[in-house]
């Protein structure tokens, strides 16, 4: 970073996940042709979707289910200098049973200096469903219970430069086992990239209880019909490799390889006790949505085995809850209906439920709505006149020394 930044406004720099996938978010950006774009914004999806797997540092990092959460920050990317201007990465997490709930757009964000590059949304709801293994099945056994939790929504990132917007889902999390003391965590699913300015799709497979195997491939959906123009393979608790058609474009487009010890995945997960998650909001939502697990259709023994997951798995999550359910020798909770009988569907939120569940979230349930997650990125350059303005108006006491966390 150029001294007159320095000297004009003494940053904070935090290692953590958010400025990782900011700067990858800007390494994509400044992708000379398209398909390193595509391959760019692959590595960039692939590192969102291995951190939701992955543990977190902090133990304020530990997930607990709460009613709703909007965090709002920044991320200095000083060191990623764009076309000679610092770099700066604006987000917003958010975890929220309001529909209409979204990240906002401050003034701030846009004042004169100021000019976005790049941008990227993430909305999704988790849906849990209580599943059996098929080969277990077969083998004549009731098979091995699991929970998949599906991510419904999708991502899209934007470049405004290049005048392309990708849009992507993500795979399924799969939780084998999930009444034992501990249980591993796959991904099962496709996953698609697309990109309708470029005509290029990423598709990729990833496929559970297989050593957490991925494959796809990169197509050119102009011209004379859909062209591969990539191959991918790899394990995503590992390394990933890309190899073009032509050559011109083949090494390692996603690697673990120098994530520290604890942090190293597939983790195991304990519902009971979850430990610190890398993206702790969206856990909040999952966590969630488990609750809420719904049931494969089954019959005999199978929908047995299915029954005792979905009926045992809200006092396993009672740490996450935070939650004791109040004494009531009549087996009902002794907090009232609802607060508000004027909203829609609340009257339902525990007569007809008397798990040991926060009745907020049973109101909030019995409203139709659910925990949805969403995260917010603006990568955004400011010119030094800009950085000196900060300078001006901002206290003494809010310019704080360089470390890194």
């Amino acid at each position: 970073m150029s001294s007159r930044i320095s000297e004009a406004r003494k940053v904070v720099y935090r290692n953590d996940h958010h400025a990782l996938l900011s700067k990858l978010l800007l390494k994509a950006e400044k992708s000379p042709d398209s398909l390193e774009r595509m391959l760019a914004v692959t590595r960039l999806v692939l590192t969102f979707i291995s951190q939701i797997v992955k543990p977190g540092k902090r133990s304020q990092d530990i997930p607990t289910v709460v009613l709703g959460e909007h965090y709002l920050s920044h991320r200095e990317m000083g060191e990623e200098l764009h076309r000679g201007d610092h770099t700066r990465s604006y987000l917003q997490e958010l975890c929220a049973y309001d529909p209409v709930e979204a990240p906002i757009r401050p003034r701030t964000y846009y004042d004169e200096g100021h000019s976005e590059v790049a941008t990227c949304t993430v909305r999704v709801i988790p849906r849990a469903c209580a599943k059996l293994r098929r080969e277990g099945i077969l083998l004549g056994g009731t098979g091995q219970s699991y929970i998949e939790i599906a991510m419904e929504g999708q991502g899209k990132i934007r470049y405004p430069r290049h005048d392309e917007e990708y849009e992507f889902e993500l795979p399924s999390v799969i939780l084998n086992d999930p009444l034992a003391g501990t249980c591993t965590i796959d991904l099962d699913g496709v996953v698609e990239i697309d990109c309708q300015a470029t005509g290029l799709r990423t598709e990729l497979k990833f496929k559970p209880w297989r050593g957490e195997y991925v494959k796809g491939e990169v197509k050119s959906l102009l011209g004379s019909g859909m062209q591969t123009v990539a191959h991918i393979e790899g394990h995503w608790d590992a390394d990933v490799s890309v190899h073009s058609v032509t050559g011109d474009a083949t090494g390692v487009v996603f690697s673990t390889s120098e994530d520290p010890p604890q942090l190293q995945i597939p983790p195991m997960i304990n519902l009971a006790d979850p430990g610190p998650q890398t993206i702790r909001r969206l856990w909040v939502s999952i966590l969630e949505s488990i609750l809420y697990c719904e049931q494969q259709n089954m019959t005999g023994s199978s929908a047995k085995k299915l029954n005792e997951v979905v009926t045992s798995i809200s006092s396993l999550l009672r740490k996450s809850l935070m939650y004791e359910v109040p004494e009531n020798p009549q087996g009902r909770s002794a907090v009232p209906v609802s607060g508000k009988r004027d909203e829609p569907g609340s009257h339902l939120a525990t007569t007809l439920d008397n798990r040991p569940i926060p009745p907020v979230c049973k109101i909030q349930r019995g409203m139709g709505r659910f925990l949805t997650y969403q995260l917010f990125y603006s990568v955004q350059t400011i010119s030094f006149q800009a950085l000196e303005h900060e300078k001006s108006i901002l206290p003494t006491n809010s310019r704080v020394p360089q470390q890194s966390s």
